[in-house]
């Protein structure tokens, strides 16, 4: 196992990994000039025995309780429901008649994936009544005063009691009105309700390495880390959605050769111990 300490920008898997040190101050230069802190991850290598690890958590609302201490009373625990499940393999490699790696060549091979449903909660919105969807806009009135709103005819459409002709309605309004829900309910200013989604944001994150011994004293060890996360966007209308989806992979070699049963070279041409 040889030090492949490197930058992530997700959150890698734990039982991927075999070592970890957090530097808070004073580090070498190696580690870059971002203040705070800096984290070094050491992935778990194969070895002569095969070893596999097979794992499954769960958290959801179903076993978590709410309650309202000034109240007394038991509270419905929000939406929830997060799974984080995967499974790693390690050992030498072998190749049947072919190629025997025991105390030479080892892989280790370790995914992961998470699934994450988070209650959404019901909003008021104002939509466009069946009236004003045709151009019928004399229910118009001042919030604050009362007073009917007058529309203004700049441009000659014919609009008479704040009534726009159908053929004066714009086509790409027409188009957006398409997609908006009618009223649905009455809540003071408010006409509309939304049934809440519960939006599913998940994240792969799979980490094979390999490592070769050409001896007692020279190791190549190899490393590739590739990652999905996924950010899922609460839906309010049903066709509006934000999502990011970001990846993430990262390649990392290297060779360490053994001066001395205390002193090391690393492939940066370092001392290492």
């Amino acid at each position: 196992m040889d030090g492949d300490s490197f930058s992530y920008a997700f959150s890698p898997s734990i039982d991927s990994l075999a070592e970890f040190k957090v530097e808070t101050s004073s580090y070498s230069a190696e580690n870059g000039a971002s203040p705070g802190a800096q984290i070094s991850l050491i992935t778990k290598s194969g070895t002569n025995n095969l070893h596999g690890t097979l794992w499954e958590f769960n958290r959801n609302d179903a076993l978590t309780s709410a309650y309202n201490a000034i109240g007394g009373t038991d509270l419905k625990a929000p939406r929830l429901n997060r799974n984080q499940f995967g499974a790693n393999l390690g050992g030498p490699v072998r190749f049947p008649k072919l190629y025997n790696g025991r105390d030479r060549t080892f892989f280790f091979f370790n995914w992961e994936s998470g699934r994450q449903a988070l209650g959404a909660v019901a909003g008021f919105r104002i939509v466009p009544t069946e009236a004003q969807r045709s151009g019928d806009l004399r229910s118009l009135v001042n919030a604050r005063t009362g007073q009917p709103i007058v529309l203004k005819d700049p441009l000659g459409a014919g609009i008479v009691n704040n009534v726009i002709p159908q053929r004066a309605l714009s086509p790409q309004a027409l188009v957006l009105l398409s997609y908006t829900p009618q009223p649905n309910t009455r809540n003071g200013v408010f006409n509309f309700v939304n049934t809440p989604q519960s939006p599913v944001s998940t994240q792969d994150n799979y980490t094979a390495r390999v490592d070769h011994n050409f001896s007692t004293r020279d190791v190549v060890s190899a490393r590739y880390v590739f990652n999905d996360t996924l950010e899922s966007g609460t839906p309010y209308w049903g066709n509006d959605e934000r999502n990011n989806l970001a990846r993430t992979q990262n390649v990392s070699t290297s060779y360490v050769r053994a001066q001395s049963p205390t002193l090391g070279i690393s492939e940066r041409g370092e001392p290492s111990t």
